[in-house]
């Protein structure tokens, strides 16, 4: 393990959580343009005074710079990358970085294959990973075992049946779930804003939002409720140079 290294990747994801809060602010500022809108709307019903509708528009546009500054940001943070990342090095790299943060460790890794690569951002790559491996974690929780290789997967959802490509799959499993896709982490993505989210469910979100940037793939499988689950990633390989 490259000491050097490691501590870079723990610099870097300490000063990424940090964007919550940096995002939070961003809301907050966009809730109160939001609301003064709301509330000069009511007065320009009340007496119809112009300058009462040159203010909403003033509050609209500044809400519509937060939310241009809001875009900026998340693409600077999720930015794909060029890095070439060996997933086996990535995962025992997790492995050390979760026992020194003080957070659950990982019971094993077992490894499919000795040669797993793609491209994609390290840094990214590693917090996704870092939110997956907390998810279903806690008292009680069944231990995680993490497991890289190389798999066939469909080309996509609207492929002829049979046709395959290869690529790498990272599985994060606690226990030994029931192999059927939980239908609740589609219903996450399809309406994330519907409802106040947990911790597991933030994470999810993150995560796919970094592995969905890769055209990586993201099942969940388990129970509803349950604690024994598993997180299947699919990322494509690297293409060969040769």
């Amino acid at each position: 393990m490259n000491d050097f290294r490691l501590e870079d990747d723990l610099e870097h994801l300490e000063r990424s959580s940090s964007l919550g809060y940096l995002l939070g602010a961003f809301s907050h500022e966009l809730n109160n343009h939001l609301t003064n809108l709301l509330l000069a709307a009511d007065q320009a019903e009340a007496d119809g005074n112009r300058s009462v509708v040159d203010l909403m528009v003033n509050q609209a546009q500044k809400a519509g710079a937060v939310i241009a500054r809001l875009q900026r940001l998340g693409m600077g943070n999720l930015s794909r990358g060029g890095d070439v990342v060996d997933l086996v090095e990535l995962c025992q790299q997790l492995k050390e970085w979760l026992r020194r943060s003080g957070g659950e460790d990982i019971g094993e890794v077992l490894i499919g294959e000795e040669n797993v690569v793609t491209i994609a951002s390290r840094h990214n790559l590693l917090r996704a990973f870092c939110n997956l491996a907390r998810v279903g974690g806690g008292e009680g929780s069944p231990p995680l075992v993490v497991s890289v290789g190389v798999e066939q997967a469909p080309r996509s959802v609207w492929a002829p049946a049979g046709e395959q490509m290869s690529m790498a799959v990272v599985r994060f499993r606690r226990g030994t779930p029931v192999e059927q896709l939980n239908p609740s982490f589609k219903l996450l993505v399809d309406d994330f804003f519907a409802a106040d989210r947990n911790a597991d469910e933030v994470s999810l979100m993150a995560a796919w939002e970094v592995v969905r940037k890769l055209r990586g793939r993201l099942q969940l499988y388990g129970e509803e409720g349950g604690s024994e689950l598993e997180i299947v990633v699919k990322l494509p390989l690297r293409e060969s140079s040769s």
